[in-house]
């Protein structure tokens, strides 16, 4: 009777450890879980945003990476990086999770105009360098309609005009400034003191 027991006993153990040793992962050695050469990239969502120069953006960057077969790549390295427009994103490198998302956060560079980010892996085993796609924004530096006024020579003023895209047009010519001449009995102020 005891050594039934123990016979079941092992019998199970040696069933759990069979079970145990199961992979999930690809068993096509070439869709490895660091190879970047089978991997299909898509953005989800967060491309073509537009937000004030200098802050973060409202929406996360959010990319996809699937193998050839349309399974979610698990566990897959991703690197982000700036490479127009400044700025930064919240971390350099996220991993994908079980559905093969990844997210991060970008803040915009301090001027106007078009932001980029590259998503990048690179394969472990040859160092072979990858970019699977970008992420565009575009920073704004003002609301359209938009104006602002400045002091410029002696007493005078310029003034600028935001355009439709959220930047700044050329400042005016100096308006309304004294000429400095000489004083003449007339009441005003003509050399300007």
């Amino acid at each position: 009777m005891h050594r039934l027991a123990l016979l079941m006993l092992f019998s199970g153990l040696a069933a759990l450890l069979a079970v145990a040793c199961q992979t999930d992962g690809p068993s096509d050695p070439a869709e490895s879980y660091g190879d970047p050469s089978n991997l299909v990239f898509a953005v989800v969502s967060g491309d073509g945003q537009t937000g004030p120069a200098g802050d973060e953006l409202s929406e996360p960057l959010v990319a996809s990476f699937e193998t050839a077969r349309g399974e979610g790549r698990t566990g897959q390295v991703v690197n982000w990086v700036v490479v127009e427009g400044g700025g930064s994103t919240w971390v350099p490198m996220t991993v994908t999770n079980e559905k093969g998302e990844t997210r991060n956060r970008w803040t915009l560079g301090p001027l106007g105009g078009t932001n980029v980010v590259e998503v990048r892996t690179i394969d472990p085993t040859t160092g072979e360098k990858k970019v699977h796609g970008v992420f565009t924004a575009v920073g704004q530096e003002c609301t359209e309609g938009e104006t602002e006024q400045r002091s410029c020579g002696i007493n005078g003023t310029q003034s600028r005009v935001c355009s439709a895209q959220g930047l700044w047009h050329d400042w005016s010519a100096c308006e309304g400034q004294c000429v400095p001449g000489l004083e003449v009995c007339d009441g005003l102020d003509n050399d300007c003191d």
